[in-house]
């Protein structure tokens, strides 16, 4: 018995269509969903959230101290500033933006027009 190409291309399609069409019940009914992986994640957000801005406010000054005492000490040299005012300027970014970034996100999510609950939520001290 001879087949005919186009036969079985149209035969593997079928069979393709039909494993297709019987996977969505197969994987709704597999395990975890991806919903349960974040049911903690507001609270260890809460945790580490606090801990994160610390330490980004701290490099924050460690960043622009360093760059104001090493612009002192080459203005004393008479020489030009080559990479001290970015130091400066990126060290009080990294003390203020996370702060303006999470009052923004507050402002833009809630309906109350500022961002203390964003704070409260997440339980950071302002």
């Amino acid at each position: 018995m001879k087949v005919n190409k186009a036969v079985g291309v149209r035969l593997a399609m079928v069979a393709a269509a039909a494993v297709l069409l019987t996977a969505p019940g197969v994987a709704s009914a597999a395990g975890p969903l991806i919903s349960d992986f974040m049911e903690g994640w507001k609270d260890e957000t809460k945790i580490g959230l606090p801990i994160l801005l610390l330490l980004i406010g701290g490099l924050g000054v460690l960043f622009g101290a360093w760059g104001i005492i090493s612009a002192i000490q080459t203005k004393k040299q008479n020489q030009p500033l080559t990479w001290q005012l970015f130091a400066i300027v990126g060290g009080a970014a990294a003390v203020v933006g996370p702060i303006f970034i999470l009052a923004m996100s507050g402002s833009l999510t809630s309906g109350q027009g500022n961002g203390s609950n964003q704070f409260d939520d997440l339980g950071i001290k302002y």
